[in-house]
């Protein structure tokens, strides 16, 4: 029996692991997020509630009750913070031209902020208002080129796909894809997979540029 004023030893560890996992809560909404640090930290929340759960809850039904609780909350919670593809925009793009097959958009490395080893690629994509920009598979991508601060001239080749969509009056739409070293542009067949890759997604000025109808040879 514990003595008054006394917290016996198991509600002392209960109570902290409760108040270590709001602080885990807290964590989530500060810390930059990807796919990995949500999945870990709503893991961790879950985890720490384990024992809480058994020790103040006496009765089996409570338990499993109170733990769906906690379930469910976690799951809304890991949705609202989930990583979503976000566009940054950038005047790095300054013009287009098309000369079929192939689109050319001058980029200014200067106004791209990024560590000296990222690379940036350019990616185009012929508008659809039909799919997401993000999960849109037909995309054309240059190869990677460094971040020099030089204007550069970069050229993407349309795919037939892209040159389907374009005829007969169609928008190209052009994104900056910042990416560190480790991102092979092999891996990159959507917008969303630079952004789960680690890497960043930027337009500017150029998106959306008409430049159709789009001539055949």
């Amino acid at each position: 029996m514990a003595r008054a004023g006394v917290t016996p030893k198991g509600d002392k560890l209960a109570i902290s692991l409760l108040c270590i996992s709001v602080i885990v809560s807290v964590v989530l909404f500060l810390v930059e997020k990807t796919p990995l640090t949500v999945v870990s930290l709503l893991l961790l929340i879950v985890a720490l509630a384990i024992y809480p759960i058994w020790h103040f809850c006496r009765a089996n039904w409570v338990r499993l009750t109170v733990f769906v609780i906690v379930i469910a909350g976690t799951f809304a919670l890991g949705r609202h913070e989930w990583p979503r593809a976000t566009i940054a925009h950038s005047d790095a793009l300054v013009e287009w031209r098309l000369i079929p097959p192939t689109s050319y958009v001058k980029v200014d490395t200067s106004k791209i902020s990024a560590p000296p080893d990222y690379r940036v690629m350019l990616i185009c994509r012929a508008s659809n208002p039909h799919v997401d920009a993000f999960q849109d598979t037909v995309i054309d991508k240059s190869n990677t080129f460094a971040i020099n601060g030089q204007m550069q001239d970069i050229g993407v080749d349309n795919s037939a796909g892209t040159v389907a969509r374009l005829n007969p009056d169609g928008e190209m739409e052009a994104y900056i894809a910042v990416i560190p070293p480790s991102i092979n542009p092999a891996q990159i067949s959507r917008l969303a997979d630079v952004k789960s890759l680690g890497g960043s997604v930027w337009t500017g000025g150029a998106q959306g540029v008409r430049i159709g109808p789009f001539p055949h040879n």
